[in-house]
């Protein structure tokens, strides 16, 4: 009965802040206009969903509050409140003005703080039913938790709906979890951030009346980063299993981000239109069949999630999901580009990648490849001239290998057509 009355709650409030955030957002002129790179809405859009979304949390905390609860869980509940209110002060303003990455990242630090004093360090991660200590680790690995999960929704944030739909899935996976180990603040929670998610859902879906903004995607995935640390029976214990899953969409796309901005020598905190909800519309797809695409994807790592809750087969789960990491890869929904890339880049050093399929963006993997062509091996701590092997001739096995490198090579990651493999939009 009190979570139902919270995801009300939830819902309810979202539905009337979320008209005042659009016109709170018109009037402080945080808007997001269309760049023609990555953005191409035809006018600007509200960018301040998040005080909505922490507004109507609030709300629904309220009501839990008055729920029978031990005095911890009061504390951290109201360590989250904080830890959320001060998250969307600090996206509001990076909305508003643009903070450096840097700088981002240390305010994300000090907000995440207070609530990771009153939750407790992850002395424990769990995984295939083997108990890991952290050790002395305890308090980077649990910052580095927050982090990594309050940056991977706010880089999924890129599309109508996004965003609020994978919170959605992933509350909702975290909330069947924390029911099965009987935990109730971490239930009501996550079934009050769903309420809320679905009422902001009816103002985010394509074509959007209002975008989440840092202050919601990075609100959001403070409370996801919490409620999944508190969803196991025993305090400091995190089961990785579980909480990884229902958060992989974000994960992996993040992953994917940092794998090819590196590989192509870009910063990491750079932006590009590769992400996995780019790749999908340069291929042709509108934006719903690219959210209902994404959408069913993440829904399939949540079952798979809970599955490994209910049947303790933990390998299980992960053989799926690396299946379906390749099945996405292999049938060119995501990440097939930057594995192609990995791919390539262990030839390179393995100095058998011809140069012509190098890019010159990274000037190590050029490097590497040169003295492959020339036939060059320095021998550091030798005197004299280093002495040339000379280029054996290629095997039949590496001739047949030549078609296919060409077709993987490196293109810039900004092309569509050498991103996604597909075709050019028509403009």
């Amino acid at each position: 009965m009190e979570v139902g009355i919270a995801f009300i709650i939830g819902l309810v409030s979202s539905l009337l802040l979320t008209p005042f955030a659009i016109r709170t957002a018109e009037i402080m002129r945080i808007l997001d206009r269309a760049d023609g790179i990555r953005k191409f809405q035809k006018k600007p859009i509200p960018a301040l969903g998040g005080i909505a979304v922490t507004g109507a949390l609030i709300a629904a905390c309220i009501h839990v509050v008055s729920l029978p609860h031990a005095p911890d869980d009061l504390t951290l509940l109201g360590a989250m409140l904080c830890s959320i209110i001060m998250m969307s002060i600090l996206g509001m303003i990076d909305d508003r003005v643009g903070f450096r990455p840097k700088t981002k990242l240390l305010g994300q630090v000090l907000i995440v703080l207070p609530t990771i004093y009153v939750v407790g360090p992850i002395d424990t991660v769990v995984l295939f039913h083997c108990n890991i200590p952290s050790g002395f680790l305890a308090y980077p690995i649990t910052i580095f938790w927050f982090l990594a999960v309050v940056n991977a929704m706010n880089l999924i944030d890129g599309m109508d709906g996004l965003a609020s739909l994978s919170g959605l899935l992933s509350a909702l996976g975290i909330a069947f979890v924390s029911a099965i180990h009987f935990q109730n603040v971490p239930f009501v929670a996550t079934v009050a951030l769903a309420g809320t998610l679905v009422g902001f859902l009816l103002f985010n879906l394509p074509k959007a009346k209002i975008y989440l903004g840092d202050c919601g995607s990075m609100s959001i995935g403070l409370i996801l980063a919490t409620v999944s640390m508190r969803m196991s029976p025993t305090s400091g214990v995190l089961y990785l299993t579980p909480a990884v899953l229902c958060l992989f969409l974000p994960f992996y796309d993040t992953f994917l981000a940092i794998l090819r901005r590196g590989i192509s020598g870009k910063n990491i905190a750079s932006g590009d239109t590769g992400h996995v909800h780019h790749r999908l519309l340069q291929q042709g797809y509108t934006v719903w069949e690219a959210l209902g695409t994404l959408g069913t994807v993440q829904l399939f790592f949540v079952v798979l999630g809970c599955c490994s809750v209910l049947q303790h087969y933990e390998w299980i789960s992960w053989i799926s999901a690396l299946m379906m990491v390749y099945w996405c890869a292999r049938y060119r929904f995501m990440g097939q580009n930057e594995w192609k890339q990995l791919y390539l880049l262990f030839h390179v050093l393995l100095k058998r990648c011809p140069k012509k399929v190098v890019s010159p963006a990274n000037p190590v993997v050029a490097a590497s490849t040169a003295n492959v062509q020339t036939g060059e091996l320095p021998l550091a701590g030798r005197k004299g001239k280093a002495k040339k092997k000379k280029e054996p001739s290629m095997t039949a096995v590496q001739e047949a290998r030549l078609p296919m490198l060409e077709e993987i090579r490196l293109y810039p990651i900004d092309d569509p057509v050498s991103t996604c493999g597909g075709k050019p939009k028509a403009a």
